[in-house]
């Protein structure tokens, strides 16, 4: 704070010093060179002004010395503040009158008085509206400056982060070999890929989408997103297809679920089962499990 105050009162002095030399100076060109000096003085007068606000408190002695002084950006708003307390003063001086007007009618109900009265009153309200008219065009002129500190602010900020990312960029190393252009994800360590996929059967544990995506079902695999939507597709260990995709209803979904998950088959759940869902699940098994003999319940 100090060095911008320093700095300030350094070029109030310079400003001072050039104005008295154009008043003494009848050159033309040097009146134009001092007019341009002028100028960017009072620019950065308000630079120096916008940044002191932007850092400052209100209660600050610095900041309000500062909200004083005549620099362009608040020249407006002083004037606004003058006509405020101007405005204010008259209307407390028609609110006097008009008290005086009251008292003087309960004296004497004349009928002098009582139009003493109504043009007090009249007064009031005009005093009254103008006082809230100026008093809008201060706060207006209040919340432009407080942009105009706080667009300097965000430009200054930007140009902040700008730089940080700038000197990240420039920082990291630059990428590789094929960069991000098709990268793909890194070979599996020990385990043999024949082809474009890997074998079922050797990723299995490991956190590979495939691992996620394929659940073992027996000698075989099944998509699980497939079985969520109930319907049914087995694959091989190579991902080859076992016959075709398969509709399911409800009672087969949860048993094959059961099975794939808990390696168990509930003979109840599957006597429930309508005759073309046991068929359909006794195909499943004759794929994947061989080990395991359904019975259905004799009718008598």
């Amino acid at each position: 704070m100090d060095t911008f105050t320093s700095l300030i009162i350094g070029f109030e002095k310079l400003d001072e010093h050039l104005k008295d030399d154009r008043k003494r100076n009848k050159n033309t060109g040097l009146r134009n060179a001092e007019n341009i000096a002028i100028k960017n003085l009072d620019s950065n007068l308000e630079i120096l002004n916008e940044s002191i606000l932007s850092h400052t408190k209100t209660s600050d002695l610095t900041t309000s010395k500062i909200k004083n002084r005549s620099i362009k950006p608040y020249d407006e708003t002083n004037t606004l503040h003058s006509e405020v307390d101007a405005a204010m003063r008259e209307y407390s001086e028609a609110k006097k009158r008009l008290e005086e007007a009251k008292m003087s009618v309960k004296g004497n109900n004349s009928r002098a008085l009582r139009y003493a009265l109504k043009a007090a009153q009249s007064a009031v309200k005009a005093t009254q509206a103008m006082y809230q008219t100026k008093v809008r065009a201060y706060t207006d002129s209040l919340k432009q400056d407080d942009n105009k500190v706080n667009s300097f602010v965000d430009r200054r900020n930007e140009k902040a982060v700008r730089g940080v990312m700038s000197d990240m960029v420039s920082s990291v190393s630059r990428l590789k070999g094929r960069g991000l252009r098709g990268a793909g994800v890194a070979p599996l360590e020990g385990v043999v890929r024949r082809g474009r996929t890997y074998n079922l059967n050797e990723i299995q544990g490991l956190a590979t989408p495939s691992a996620y995506v394929y659940r073992q079902h027996g000698s075989k695999y099944i998509r699980i997103p497939d079985l969520d939507n109930k319907s049914l597709v087995i694959v091989q260990p190579n991902r080859r297809k076992c016959g075709p995709k398969r509709q399911i209803g409800e009672g087969l979904q949860s048993m094959i679920r059961t099975l794939t998950f808990k390696q168990h088959i509930d003979q109840a759940a599957y006597d429930k089962l309508s005759i073309d869902d046991k068929k359909l699940f006794k195909e499943i098994l004759a794929i994947t499990h061989l080990q395991y003999c359904m019975t259905d319940s004799r009718t008598r």
